[in-house]
């Protein structure tokens, strides 16, 4: 009997980053990668989220909306 599994697990990144203790969790954080000669907002903490940030945002728009954003 053939057994597949599928996990999507798309803060991964982040949660590692989290809990190695790499990343700061008071408050909104992100974490960025270079896509299309931008800096751009791929994974982010739910303080960033609430603030108004999504993935995919350029870091200075990014900045812009949430001034106290750590990366």
């Amino acid at each position: 009997m053939r057994r597949i599994l599928s996990l999507w697990l798309p803060q991964l990144p982040l949660d590692r980053r989290l809990r190695m203790g790499d990343a700061r969790t008071g408050g909104a954080f992100a974490m960025v990668a270079e896509i299309r000669n931008a800096w751009r907002l791929t994974h982010l903490t739910e303080p960033a989220i609430r603030a108004g940030l999504s993935p995919g945002l350029t870091l200075p728009d990014a900045r812009a909306i949430c001034p106290e954003l750590l990366s």
